[in-house]
C-alpha cells in the first residue's frame, strides 16, 4: 500500500513513526472504522488549514526559502 502511493511513501520516509503506525494491526483497524475517520476529520478541520504540516516535514504553511516545491498538474 505504501509503495503504491507516492504521497504516502514520502510521508513515511520523512516520518519513521508513521511507518511503524501503519504496520500496527490495531492502528489499521482504527483507520478502517468510519466513525473513527469521521471523528479524525472533524478534529483536523478544527485544527486549521495545515494539520499535516509537521508530518510532511514542513513547519508552516510556506516552504523554506530556497526549497523546491512540487506543483500539481504540471
Amino acid at each position: 500500500m505504501i509503495n503504491n502511493n507516492p504521497m504516502l511513501k514520502q510521508m513515511v520516509e520523512s516520518n519513521p513513526e508513521l511507518a511503524s503506525s501503519l504496520n500496527d494491526p490495531a492502528m489499521l483497524q482504527m483507520l478502517s472504522d468510519p466513525q473513527v475517520m469521521n471523528a479524525a476529520m472533524g478534529m483536523m478541520n478544527r485544527m486549521g488549514p495545515n494539520p499535516f504540516g509537521s508530518m510532511m516535514g514542513n513547519t508552516g504553511s510556506f516552504p523554506a526559502p530556497g526549497t523546491q516545491t512540487i506543483k500539481n498538474n504540471e
